[in-house]
């Protein structure tokens, strides 16, 4: 394959499971097409940041099914050196199937970013920023010795990371200030906190430092999705669902819009449509199961009535015609 293929295969992967989003799958793709171009490669910082429910996890998850150096991780969960927890950085560069041109993925990383000190005053969320700049610079990395491992190396010059992330309470906070300080009032009396976009200073408000959003080549910011996008990604859901199970399960319109309009307002992103859809099929097969089997039962039950009626008919026929 062609480096510039890989452009057009992503591209139409994207497109057959998340709707709009161009900007973000525009960012992929290109991150994608220079991971695996390893003569000419450039390594790439890339920062996605968009409301709960508009696809960013989706988008690389749908993408690593495909292309296994890509690899996704659960920034909260991750524990700055140090300290205590399940996952620590050096975890993650001790997969043997990284490689030049992986792709690591930290979602939920604004969690990571939010201010949290111990009780000795150290600033857990600062550590943790520190530990990743070495691989953000694409340098190579230095893990010592420990009780539970031997001390070594990881080169990132040839490495791209992807921070992911929603920034709620900066979207909240930034829609809050500017309501404050009246800019563009009658505007700002609708403002949603979803649809905000978030300035440098909003990023490193929320906890992230200076040297780390420095560091980014990219930043992405994704929308919520419309009620066209819900009603788009239901209609593709649905045949999925088709697909798999037969053509009985359809919903009309007025469904399909009623289920967009619930995904929209309670932000619930769309692998919620995509779920619901798939729990109102089983719902339909478990229905026609049973009833199809109750059908047979009665049926079984009403030729059983019958049996029974013949042979008591033909029984008081034999003694009638002995008596």
């Amino acid at each position: 394959m062609q480096p510039s293929d890989i452009l057009v295969e992503a591209k139409h992967l994207l497109d057959r499971e998340i709707a709009g989003q161009e900007d973000a799958k525009k960012a992929a793709c290109l991150l994608l097409y220079h991971s695996m171009n390893l003569a000419h490669s450039r390594p790439t910082n890339l920062l996605i940041a968009g409301p709960t429910g508009c696809g960013k996890t989706y988008l690389w998850q749908v993408l690593a099914r495909k292309y296994p150096q890509i690899k996704i991780y659960d920034a909260s969960q991750i524990s700055a050196s140090g300290w205590s927890g399940s996952m620590h950085l050096v975890d993650i560069f001790q997969d043997p199937t990284l490689t030049a041109g992986s792709i690591i993925v930290l979602d939920e990383f604004d969690k990571a970013c939010q201010p949290m000190t111990n009780n000795r005053g150290t600033a857990y969320h600062e550590l943790f920023q520190n530990n990743i700049l070495a691989m953000l610079n694409h340098d190579t990395i230095v893990f010592g010795a420990d009780n539970n491992r031997s001390g070594f190396k990881v080169d990132c010059s040839q490495m791209s990371f992807v921070l992911l992330g929603a920034f709620e309470h900066a979207r909240e906070t930034s829609v809050s200030d500017k309501k404050a300080l009246g800019f563009g009032s009658d505007l700002m009396e609708d403002a949603d906190a979803d649809s905000a976009m978030l300035t440098d200073d909003d990023f490193i408000r929320s906890g992230m430092r200076r040297e780390v959003l420095g560091r980014m080549n990219k930043i992405v910011q994704m929308q919520p999705l419309t009620q066209f996008d819900y009603e788009d990604i239901a209609l593709n859901a649905l045949s999925d669902v088709r697909r798999q199970i037969g053509n009985d399960f359809n919903l009309s319109s007025d469904e399909i819009a009623l289920l967009a309009h619930e995904a929209m307002h309670q932000r619930l992103g769309a692998r919620w449509i995509k779920s619901k859809l798939f729990d109102m099929a089983d719902d339909m097969v478990w229905q026609q199961t049973w009833e199809a089997e109750w059908q047979r039962e009665e049926a079984s039950m009403l030729k059983q009535k019958q049996e029974d009626e013949k042979s008591q008919k033909e029984e008081k026929e034999y003694y009638d015609s002995i008596y």
